[in-house]
């Protein structure tokens, strides 16, 4: 994933999109590793979402057990064993705001709890609204946002407009 430019095409859940760059990458993170039945692994930070068959749920959450969609929804990869590691991580960004790795169906997002939620809140970068190089400049200006919000306010929308704080 390191070797991805702007334009490039990426699998997804939607099929090949268009990668768009990354909401932050080259920090060094805590990572959790999920093994599947089927000799699959995917490493992300525990705050990243994956697709499981209930839902997006953060990594942290996910257990020995738990059906992960893989691609085309095809839910048939039994978590067998999760370990952890510490490495370089990104976050690329796709026009789907998901992406597929090693079979697995993951979010673009990390901290946020609904994947949806962020999905429409970056939606002045997919559709190139906002330019793909102001991706952290947006991100920025939208933690701002919710940064200035009364208290009360906050509550309701943290799910909403805190997509990634960790540039």
């Amino acid at each position: 994933m390191i070797d991805l430019t702007n334009g490039d095409e990426v699998l997804t859940d939607k099929g090949y999109k268009r990668y768009i760059g990354n909401i932050h990458e080259n920090k060094v993170h805590n990572t959790v590793i999920i093994h599947t039945g089927n000799n699959k692994t995917v490493e992300l930070t525990s705050d990243h979402l994956i697709k499981t068959e209930s839902g997006f749920l953060h990594a942290s959450n996910i257990q020995i057990g738990h059906i992960l969609v893989g691609l085309y929804n095809n839910a048939s990869m039994y978590v067998t064993d999760i370990t952890y590691s510490v490495s370089h991580v990104m976050s690329p960004l796709t026009t789907s705001g998901t992406i597929v790795v090693n079979d697995v169906v993951l979010s673009c997002y990390a901290v946020v709890r609904y994947h949806y939620i962020a999905n429409f809140v970056y939606i002045p970068v997919r559709f190139s609204i906002v330019k793909s190089t102001n991706i952290k400049s947006y991100t920025m200006k939208i933690a701002s946002l919710y940064n200035i919000l009364p208290l009360w306010l906050k509550s309701y929308t943290r799910i909403a407009i805190v997509p990634l704080i960790l540039i």
